[in-house]
């Protein structure tokens, strides 16, 4: 991971977060890209630390982008810089209107925060169920065994929950359920809980145990992209890189039964993703040509122009998020559905 692209990334300056990825892209394609890329996958996490319901259709676009340039063998520049421009967005949103993140609260008082997801639990696991879910249960005999059941039926309980609101009236709700559920993921990997299971047979941490269950349950493709950055490369020295894709999750389960919730993009976001689109290359050009006076480029594999022919780029561009934007990431509003499309490699 390159600290200071991720730091300013997560700052929102696009500007320099841009000019950062370009520099290291020009320096060493082939062994930078794969440090940008997980870069990027840190500040996804970073980002499922505070990203809200509302926001969450824009979070898994981000996803998606990020897992096509992993699988793709080209270098696609408007691509990486319309993926760091859509992140620098979400950042600042969160530098505008701050909120609580995940992971920073006391584990005593993250307790009362999700105790009510077992308290509510009136469901058992039937003979079906439990052959459904045999690949993540721990042995009968371990410890943890009973726990596994209670958690499971926690998550078919509080699945039927969400399918009974209504986006429209229910938002609320949904989203102090999601909100919720993020938490509790955060809980059960912070208590250190030790889980066997097939899913993930060579580790006992827990959260193999949780995506194995998240999997599971509902068999989805945007839950299959999130576990795919997850697990890119990992090693147990990167969880604390990861771990917010994990807890993203809580809010991708009520997405998944509940579209609605999520907005789009809106007109002043569009506006700045527009912009990074339409001067890309010239922005491209203008770092390259910087970076040149001072070094000495070595031979790449970058896909340098992408897109139409002639267009007049504005050579004295150079973006921003204005501090007079005003997002409205309360107001949700009826997202076009798009299928998002991922090939699954696992």
């Amino acid at each position: 991971m390159d600290n200071s692209l991720f730091t300013n990334i997560i700052d929102a300056n696009i500007e320099k977060s841009l000019y950062i990825a370009t520099e290291l892209l020009l320096k060493d394609t082939d062994k930078n890209m794969n440090i940008i890329h997980h870069t990027i996958i840190a500040v996804c996490s970073y980002i499922g630390s505070f990203v809200s319901l509302c926001e969450i259709k824009l979070f898994l676009e981000i996803i998606n982008y990020t897992t096509l340039s992993i699988n793709d063998d080209q270098i696609i520049i408007k691509n990486l810089y319309i993926v760091i421009t859509k992140m620098c967005i979400l950042c600042d949103i969160f530098k505008s209107h701050p909120v609580s993140r995940v992971g920073i609260i006391p584990v005593k008082t993250l307790r009362s925060k999700v105790i009510g997801l077992f308290e509510n639990n009136n469901c058992s696991l039937t003979d079906s169920g439990l052959s459904k879910f045999k690949e993540i249960l721990p042995p009968f005999e371990s410890p943890t065994f009973q726990l596994a059941l209670q958690i499971i039926s926690s998550f078919v309980e509080t699945k039927k929950t969400i399918e009974m609101r209504s986006a429209d009236d229910d938002f609320d709700e949904l989203s102090d359920t999601a909100n919720k559920l993020r938490h509790f993921l955060d809980y059960i990997v912070r208590k250190k809980f030790i889980f066997e299971t097939s899913f993930y047979p060579t580790d006992t941490d827990s959260i193999w145990f949780l995506w194995g269950l998240i999997s599971v349950l509902f068999n989805n493709e945007e839950i299959d992209m999130v576990y795919y950055l997850f697990s890119h490369e990992y090693k147990k020295k990167i969880k604390q890189q990861r771990i917010g894709l994990l807890w993203v999750t809580g809010l991708v389960m009520v997405y998944i039964c509940k579209k609605d919730v999520a907005r789009n993009w809106n007109s002043k976001e569009k506006m700045i993703i527009s912009k990074i689109e339409e001067v890309h290359m010239e922005l491209y050009k203008d770092i390259k040509n910087d970076f040149s006076s001072k070094h000495e480029i070595p031979s790449n594999n970058i896909h340098e122009h992408h897109g139409k022919q002639g267009i007049d780029y504005l050579q004295t561009y150079r973006p921003k998020i204005q501090q007079d934007i005003e997002y409205t990431s309360t107001e949700c509003t009826k997202p076009e559905i798009r299928k998002i499309k991922y090939r699954s490699k696992y």
